[in-house]
This record gives structure tokens, C-alpha cells and sequence, in this order.
């Protein structure tokens, strides 16, 4: 139980460090930590598998903790993807004279 919880507390961590690469647009350090996120979700899939264990208080607590930092993430980078894009010129927007220009 002791190596889920240190596991759970680890992909917290990893998040958080994929939430503040993100934010800073570090791709490198992004990659790396989500390298360790998959890493320890290969850990969990394998503690998982070998013995049962019983869903506490604190478990709950911080897959609930871990399922609202995904979804930080997931709206920073979904940000990320629609300023690359705007920058991609995958936009339109409106010209100082009132046309719309696509590009």
C-alpha cells in the first residue's frame, strides 16, 4: 500500500512539473516529465496487477488531486495548441481597415 501511495504522490509531482514545462513552453522538460509519467504509470499498472489493495481515504484523495491537475494540463496545452496555431497563421482575424483576412 506504502508503494501506491509513494507512486500516486510521484505522478502528482510529475504533473505538476508537466503543468509548469507547459506553461513555460520548456518542450524538453515536457518531454522528460511526461517520460516519467508513463513510467510511473507502467509502475502502478504492475503494482496493480500483482496484489489487491482497498481504495482509502488518502488513495481517493489523491487520484482526486491528479485527476484535477490532468485537467489543468489538459487546458494549458489545449491553450498551447491554439496560440501555435493562430501563430501558424491557421487563423482568420479582421484587418485594421475591417476586411477579414484569412491566412
Amino acid at each position: 500500500m506504502e508503494t501506491v501511495v509513494y507512486l500516486l504522490e510521484s505522478l502528482l509531482e510529475t504533473i505538476e512539473e508537466q503543468i509548469d514545462a507547459a506553461k513555460k513552453l520548456d518542450t524538453s522538460r515536457l518531454s522528460e516529465a511526461t517520460e516519467r509519467r508513463q513510467d510511473l504509470l507502467f509502475e502502478l499498472e504492475v503494482e496493480r496487477n500483482n496484489r489487491y489493495f482497498e481504495a482509502t481515504d488518502e488513495l481517493l484523495d489523491l487520484k482526486e488531486q491528479i485527476d484535477i491537475a490532468d485537467q489543468r494540463l489538459l487546458s494549458i496545452l489545449e491553450t498551447v495548441v491554439k496560440i501555435t496555431d493562430s501563430m501558424d497563421g491557421k487563423e482568420s482575424f479582421y484587418s485594421k481597415k475591417g476586411n477579414l483576412q484569412k491566412t
